[in-house]
């Protein structure tokens, strides 16, 4: 058990309004989807990686993914090694100290302004469930393992259940550091215990 458990109050939803609300979001997530590939397009990139920030549930592109063997049109500085469907894949950026590299840099910046801007009404899905009930709360946390002086941030997620397309499980953090107002809960929000919200988000581990 995570010792942020504590920090968190566990919710679930449900009902025939709970339905219509995730089936509300296949046009947006569509449309999401569109605009990140024609960016994408724009700089031959095969994926992104979502911005990140306090509160943030990455509504946002931070920046491109390439594959790692990718022909730049400058030398580039790479940012992140990973793989993607086991291909390896980088993130990167043109050589600050070159004039290619500048260029290159502000064609990124520029895509990825237009399309963040375009991205506004087409919010990913934790946020625009997040969002539709009020629910979004950030809080600190305790202490980071194995980093004592660190303070974890908490911030409110939720989804789908398995096997259900009528509800939602959301945990919202329980702590008010001043930094945020208390959150409203919904008065069909149903409070649920950890082992309860355990249970119903990873059913394969029942």
């Amino acid at each position: 058990m995570s010792d942020h458990v504590k920090f968190y109050d566990y919710y679930i939803v449900e009902g025939p309004e709970i339905q219509a609300l995730i089936e509300s979001f296949e046009p947006i997530s569509q449309k999401r989807s569109e605009l990140i590939k024609e960016a994408m397009t724009l700089v031959e990139a095969v994926g992104w990686v979502d911005s990140q920030s306090f509160g943030d549930k990455g509504d946002k592109i931070q920046s491109f993914v390439w594959k790692a063997d990718h022909k730049f049109p400058c030398e580039i500085t790479i940012k992140r090694r990973s793989y993607m469907d086991k291909v390896p894949v980088i993130v990167a950026r043109g050589k600050g100290n070159t004039s290619d590299g500048r260029e290159f840099n502000k064609k990124l910046d520029v895509i990825i302004k237009n399309v963040n801007n375009k991205l506004g009404p087409f919010p990913c899905w934790s946020s625009y469930i997040i969002n539709h009930f009020g629910i979004m709360h950030s809080a600190h946390g305790g202490p980071v393992a194995n980093r004592p002086f660190a303070t974890a941030i908490l911030t409110t997620y939720g989804g789908t259940i398995s096997g259900r397309q009528d509800a939602l499980a959301f945990a919202i953090p329980n702590r008010n550091d001043g930094y945020n107002k208390p959150v409203i809960i919904p008065p069909n929000f149903k409070k649920l215990t950890y082992g309860q919200f355990y249970d119903i988000t990873h059913p394969h581990l029942v």
